[in-house]
């Protein structure tokens, strides 16, 4: 299985390392990618209940006499200003776990599903390469079509050229599934792919 290799003489191909080769599990994925967003989201929702909300203390009037329905407390959830019934509550919030061995291969399974669809690439690019030269490359490889680059530091040589339409570019330590299931391409410079390798393996 190949993958595209991008430098700035052409577009050419290179080998999917076998190491990082795993067996598509849908399972597995869909367990990865709720524990992704799960770990992602920001779990702000939070109601008070009737006994959490301030005031109600004393009875709204007599139980008998006033010809108005008896009330106990003006913090019901019947209320203006009284408790939620039923509302979001923090400690309600499931986080999905997944251990590390799990995570690991379920993003090698997405590596190789992206590269079966040739959705992966490795730009090999250098300091000495001019920024117009690299973009031009991507632009011919990308097509306009919506991307990430993936880049081991700022000072790569693939940030410098990344203001293409339809791209942006993320550090290798903020790369995950959300990338691999959404984008239509992947790019990788060359030391942030082998670092993955390396890791994965």
């Amino acid at each position: 299985m190949n993958i595209s290799l991008i430098n700035q003489e052409s577009i050419g191909e290179m080998t999917f390392p076998k190491s990082l080769e795993r067996e598509v599990s849908p399972l597995l994925i869909s367990q990865y990618v709720a524990y992704v967003q799960s770990a992602t989201t920001k779990k702000t929702g939070h109601t008070k209940t009737r006994g959490e909300v301030s005031g109600g203390g004393k009875k709204p009037w007599k139980q008998k006499g006033t010809g108005r329905a008896r009330h106990g407390s003006s913090r019901s959830p019947i209320w203006t200003g009284g408790g939620v019934v039923f509302g979001p509550r923090r400690e309600q919030e499931k986080t999905v776990r997944m251990n590390k061995k799990m995570r690991r291969l379920a993003l090698a399974a997405l590596l190789t599903m992206a590269a079966k669809d040739k959705r992966l690439a490795v730009a090999e690019f250098d300091e000495t390469n001019a920024p117009k030269q690299i973009r031009t490359q991507l632009q011919q490889y990308l097509a306009q079509k919506d991307a990430v680059l993936v880049i081991q530091s700022m000072a790569s040589p693939l940030k410098k050229a990344s203001n293409l339409d339809k791209t942006k570019s993320i550090s290798i330590n903020r790369f995950g599934a959300r990338q691999l299931y959404s984008k239509k391409m992947i790019v990788f410079d060359k030391e942030s792919f082998d670092n993955l390798v390396n890791r994965l393996q």
